[in-house]
């Protein structure tokens, strides 16, 4: 009885590694769901995004086509201007469309390199738990399973050891099985990894291309409609305003920045300046007007915020209320100094 009784003790004990072997891959099955269903959304939206971008190319197309075919016509200068304002507009949208695919393929390769990390940290358990196995086996000394078999004392306690001898053969296949998984995952984890970083690298490229035709682009109309005296390039990015001074030294510029910094005072690529507001000082006018620059105070919408870009010297105010800002003039008497108001 003792024997039934130790044999049952190890046939549980089998059972309950089995349930716990088990449980330990239903559990890393539903990480796996988890990160696959957030890749998947991810997917689906770079789809929705390249979809988009072949759109935007053919609409880009078409506009160069409708620009070329308007350039032998004769146009007012709102019509140069819509022209130049659609292509802006068109490319822009092109590039804010890439620049979401950088995103989203960023946060793809995010999850597949944690999964990856949860797959390489899964086999390592998993080699650990079979080392282990192993140094058991070699502590305890090697029987043969055929050993076990002839060792019963009766035919009950037979029938006690083949039970479990099925369930350690069982479990250690389980094991063999999983590591063999496990592997083949982190194999095809990397390759899928590998694939999106050359897709992401190919998307950066493709934008870098499209900043810069911008640029090109917007020249090459304003050349051609002969409005690079009547037009000023402004822009946060300074590597747009050094380019476009590159292309086109002749053409006004303006630096738009929330604030500058001890360096920023004698770019040779602005000719002047717009700060916000809330940041300009009159100190700050005076180091640009140094530099022989007009400087504008920008986004004006109240009386205070007027107060205090006219209290600082600058030459001018960005506003969306021109009615404000005009009634603001007229009530402070100091419209004279100011050079523009835009």
């Amino acid at each position: 009885m003792k024997q039934k009784k130790s044999g049952s003790a190890r046939r549980i004990v089998c059972l309950v590694l089995a349930a716990v072997m088990l449980l330990g891959l239903v559990s890393s099955a539903l990480i796996i769901m988890v990160n696959a269903a957030s890749s998947s959304e991810i997917k689906k939206e770079l789809t929705g995004l390249r979809s988009q971008q072949a759109e935007l190319k053919k609409e880009r197309e078409a506009l160069q086509a409708k620009i070329k075919e308007n350039q032998s016509k004769t146009q007012t200068l709102v019509d140069k201007k819509s022209d130049i304002d659609q292509q802006i507009s068109m490319t822009q949208a092109s590039i804010s469309n890439l620049n979401e695919q950088v995103q989203q393929y960023s946060l793809l390769i995010a999850n597949k390199q944690a999964e990856l990390e949860a797959s390489q940290a899964e086999e390592k358990r998993l080699n650990e738990q079979y080392k282990t196995r192993i140094r058991s086996m070699e502590e305890t000394g090697s029987i043969s399973y055929w050993a076990i078999l002839f060792g019963a004392n009766s035919f009950s306690d037979l029938l006690d050891k083949i039970d479990v001898i099925q369930e350690i053969a069982k479990a250690d296949q389980l094991m063999m099985d999983k590591m063999k998984a496990v592997s083949e995952k982190i194999t095809s984890e990397r390759t899928e990894l590998e694939q999106q970083m050359a897709e992401l690298d190919v998307t950066r490229e493709e934008l870098d291309q499209q900043e810069q035709e911008l640029e090109e682009n917007v020249l090459a109309l304003l050349q051609e409609y002969d409005m690079v005296d009547e037009c000023i390039i402004g822009s946060m990015n300074r590597g747009i305003l050094q380019r476009v001074k590159e292309l086109e030294p002749d053409i006004s510029t303006v630096y738009i920045a929330h604030d500058l910094g001890e360096d920023d005072y004698d770019l040779d690529y602005a000719d002047s300046y717009s700060i916000e507001g809330k940041n300009l000082t009159a100190d700050m006018v005076e180091a640009i007007h140094y530099e022989g620059k007009s400087v504008y105070g920008w986004t004006a919408n109240t009386s205070g915020a007027m107060r205090q870009i006219v209290d600082s010297g600058a030459d001018g105010i960005v506003t969306d209320d021109v009615r404000l800002l005009q009634a603001f003039l007229r009530e402070n008497a100091c419209r004279k100094a100011f050079e523009s108001v835009y």
